[in-house]
Formats: structure tokens, sequence, C-alpha cells
């Protein structure tokens, strides 16, 4: 029977509709649940006097770690590890306080490990900038060394893991090794981890989005220099867990970040984005990634007083593989990803670097071109983000692949919005088409009454001398009532 079939799928059409949304909804609430409930913690394991900082991030079903170090002889350094389940950390204590590479090395230890990225404070480069770029020349960036970060008397100054947020972790050093690097005023590195979102009280072109974020600080206050017209620029070793050939890099963007406001040199302001999880090819278009994936954020300004109110540009120098002529072996022996991934960490560039850590060494310049120089205020403060997933940034062409959850669970509920609503719109457009072909107009009535009744109502749904289908159940949609059988 036409009508009451129609009226039963209609519901059954509602009822599905309204168990996909509610599905839809579930799975969002779950998502977003996933990033609230989270346990913030951060604790310290001590062999002798020698330190490991670790920050962890727990939820239902997954463990993310930073890992954080900074000592004499030991570079700072900051590993990120993304584990499932509840991960545990060991430290071998017998050989992660010796000075020995080879006792040193895999005396840490984290369990069910999915993926790792991080960075070594390598060096700080002092360059004369004569013709005020704010861009180390070529030949000063593959033989300046001034600031080796393991030449640094790092001494630990503040250790805040109180409930409230951030958890912060920050060293200072005032002395070099080297006898010839004289610092005089203080270098500083602080590390932050907050467990909530929040934009930054003084905005440098970004935004703190989750607790899989850690923002680190590098000052550099009263830090000796030699003439008016020079600069400092940072070196990192950014690695990743995976390996990189030789014809190969990890993917950089220049984008800027979805709710970071306005910042110090003007509204929209590119920052550069590098893709720890993403590799691609130096000579052709390939790319590859891997899952979950990390990124590097450089926002586009520093601040160059205390007060915060000026600030200069920051742009990225070269980026390329390990030069042992500059980077000795012997400056990032005793880091801590040598104590992580052993072995694995040893740059060998052979073509192939097959399960070795990929290390690219990065420069960063500080300062814009025709502005003032260091020795003016005789500060500067640089901050960059290490997070985990992808950070929510606007570029003109997003690459094929990527995303943050937000943005799949939108895509995801409004895909399912659409596809309800064509659904719906083809039903009514279909009901009103089937109502109008299928009635007969009321002087057939008749007719068609009697034709049925010749036959001994033996055909219920047959074809009339038009061609349209007749059917009991429409009796009541007419608009003038049948006579009486």
């Amino acid at each position: 029977m036409y009508a009451i079939r129609s009226s039963s799928a209609l519901r059954l059409f509602h009822f599905f509709c309204f168990v996909i949304i509610l599905f839809s909804f579930t799975t969002t609430v779950q998502l977003i649940r996933s990033y609230g409930d989270e346990i913030l913690s951060a604790n310290s394991t001590s062999c002798d006097n020698t330190s490991l900082y670790h920050i962890s991030i727990t939820n239902e079903t997954h463990r993310t770690w930073f890992l954080i170090m900074a000592e004499v002889h030991h570079p700072p350094a900051v590993i990120l590890v993304h584990t499932k389940g509840d991960s545990e950390l060991s430290v071998n204590c017998s050989g992660f306080h010796t000075s020995n590479a080879l006792e040193y090395r895999n005396t840490v230890n984290i369990t069910n490990v999915i993926q790792s990225y991080g960075w070594i404070l390598h060096r700080i480069m002092r360059y004369n900038d004569t013709d005020n770029t704010g861009i180390i020349p070529e030949a000063a960036s593959t033989s300046t060394k001034t600031f080796l970060g393991s030449n640094l008397d790092w001494k630990l100054t503040k250790l805040d893991d109180s409930n409230k947020e951030p958890v912060t972790i920050e060293f200072q050093a005032q002395h070099s090794l080297d006898s010839h690097e004289k610092i005089n005023g203080a270098i500083k590195l602080i590390f932050q981890v907050y467990q909530n979102p929040m934009k930054p009280i003084k905005t440098l072109y970004y935004e703190i989005e989750n607790s899989f974020t850690l923002l680190a600080e590098l000052i550099l206050d009263q830090v000796d220099v030699v003439n008016e017209v020079q600069r400092f620029a940072p070196v990192l070793l950014i690695f990743s867990n995976h390996s990189l050939e030789d014809n190969q890099d990890y993917l950089e963007q220049n984008a800027v970040q979805v709710n970071a406001e306005e910042g110090p040199l003007g509204r929209n302001i590119q920052s550069t984005f590098i893709e720890l999880g993403t590799r691609k090819s130096k000579t052709d278009s390939h790319q590859e990634w891997i899952s979950p994936n990390a990124y590097l954020h450089f926002p586009a300004a520093f601040w160059t007083n205390r007060e915060e109110n000026k600030a200069q540009a920051v742009k990225l120098g070269p980026r390329r593989i390990f030069n042992h002529k500059v980077i000795k072996t012997r400056t990032y022996h005793l880091s801590l990803p040598f104590a992580f991934y052993g072995s694995r960490f040893e740059q060998i560039h052979a073509e192939a670097n097959v399960m070795h850590v990929a290390a690219r060494e990065q420069i960063i310049n500080l300062g814009s071109p025709k502005s003032s120089y260091y020795i003016e205020t005789n500060y500067s403060s640089w901050k960059f983000l290490l997070g985990l997933g992808l950070p929510n940034i606007i570029v003109t062409e997003p690459p094929s692949g990527t995303g943050t959850t937000s943005s799949i669970v939108g895509a995801f509920l409004g895909g399912i919005g659409i596809i309800c609503g064509i659904i719906t719109g083809v039903y009514i457009v279909r009901r009103a088409l089937i109502r109008y072909h299928r009635i007969p107009a009321s002087n057939e009535i008749d007719e068609v009454a009697e034709n049925n009744n010749n036959n001994n109502n033996n055909n219920i749904g047959d074809l009339n001398t038009n061609g349209r289908y007749i059917e009991q159940c429409q009796y009541e949609k007419l608009v003038q009532p049948l006579p009486d059988h």
C-alpha cells in the first residue's frame, strides 16, 4: 500500500539521518574531549650531577613526552616522543652521567614509541652584518662557531611544575668553556608547555594550540659583541625518527596561522613551518609523510627589548646536511638524542641513510634589513614552537593529505549535512512528481472506479487508458471523494 509504505520509508529515512548526525556529533565530542581530558605532569630524573627533565601529556589512548636536557657538555635539546598506551620512561644512570660517549648512548628509553622528533641548540653565531641585510653571509655560516651549545655552562634556574599553567623549565648560561668566547651577560633558554589552547599575551604571529606544543624562548641578555655591526644567528640541528636521503629534505611552508593575531610588524605576516614528518625530494615534487606528523613553527618576529614593544623579522637561513668540517661529532655526541637513539643518530652520508635518524642543520636569521643592530638594546628574545600533528595554518595551496583534526571533523559533518540535504530534496521532489503523475484527474475517477469494479478488484494496481498507475491507498489524497462502490 503506497501511502503506508511511503510514510514508513520517510520515518525510517529521518531516523537514519538522526542516527548518522548523532554519531557524528558523538565522534566530534569525543575528539574534542581527547584534547580536554589530558593529564599534564612534569618531573626530573637525576644521575649524580646529570639531570633529565620530562613533561608528559596523558589521555585515554596515548602518551606524549617532552624530554629536555641542558648541561655542561650536553647541548640544550628537546625530544618529542609520541607513544601508545601507558608508556614508561627509564634512564640507565651508570652511563647517563658519564663523559664517555660510547657508554652514554642508549641510556634513555621509552616503551611503546610510535614516532619521535626534536632539535638541538647547536650553536649561536655572532657575525658582522656590514651590509645590514639581517642575513648571515654564506662564508660566515660555514666557518663561524662562536658559542657552541655544548660549551656553555647551563644551569637550571627555574622548574615550575605546579598545577597552574604553564609548566616551565628555565636554564641560564653565563660562561663558556671556550676561553676565547666571552659572554659577559647571560644566555637564557626557557621551555613552556600549556595544557589548554591559549593566545600569547604579547603576540608574535603564533598561538598555542594544545598541550602537544612546546614553546621555547632563547634570550640573549647583555651578551658581548666585538663591534657595532654584529648580529646573532642561532643554529639548530633538527631531526626526526625517520630517515632522509641526501637528496631529500623536510617540507617547508610559509603561511599564516589561522588564529594568530596581528603582530608587531603588521597584519598577516607569514611565518615558516617545517613539517618534520614529511619528506620531499629536492629534484621533483614527490612527497612522503608519516603519522603522527610534527612541526616546527618559527614566528615571523622576535623582540629586541625587555619591554617587548620593539621587534624585528625572523628569516630562515639555509638548511643542509651535516658538514663534518663544521659540525664535529664531539659537539653532539653527548647530546640527549645520542642517549635516546644511540648510534642511529650518527650522521653518515653515503647516499643511503636508511634506519638512521634524519638530521639537518638549520640557520635562523634574526634581524630586519636596514634596522638597528643588537648593540642598541643588548637584548633579544626569540621564540619558536615544536608541536605534534599539523598546525592550523592558511596556505594558498595546501599540500594533499594534510589537515588538522578540526578541519577533518568539520568537513565530515559538512559532508553529512550536504548528503542528507540532497537526499531530502530529491525525496520531496520525487514525492511531488509521483503524486502529480499517479493521481488521475477528477473527471476520470468514475470511469476508473467502474473499470476496477468490472475487474472484481483483481487488478489493484493497473494502467488506465492514459497510462497512469492507480493504487487504492491514494483515495485519501484525492481532492474529490470517490463515489461509493
